[in-house]
C-alpha cells in the first residue's frame, strides 16, 4: 500500500487490503482542473490526467494506491 504524505482523509484500511484486486483512491471534486483525474470505463480505469484543461471526469486521484502482489494473486 502507498499512501502519499499530503493525502488527509478517513478511510477503513483494512477494507482496502481486503480487497481482491489492486485499487486506486478516487473521490468526486467540483474543480477537477487542480487535480489528477480518472478516466474510465464500465468502472476499468483507462488513463490518468495530472491537471487536464478539458477533465473528462470529476474523479480526482486520492493518493492511496494498494498493489496486490502477483504471488498474493495465486495464493
Amino acid at each position: 500500500m502507498v499512501v502519499l504524505g499530503d493525502s488527509i482523509f478517513q478511510m477503513d484500511f483494512a477494507k482496502l487490503i481486503n480487497m481482491q484486486n489492486s485499487a486506486l483512491g478516487i473521490f468526486e471534486v467540483d474543480d477537477p482542473q487542480r487535480y489528477g483525474i480518472v478516466e474510465h470505463k464500465d468502472g476499468m480505469i483507462t488513463k490518468l490526467v495530472e491537471k487536464p484543461e478539458n477533465p473528462k471526469s470529476n474523479l480526482a486521484i486520492a493518493g492511496v494506491y494498494f498493489i496486490k502482489s502477483e504471488a498474493t494473486l495465486t495464493n
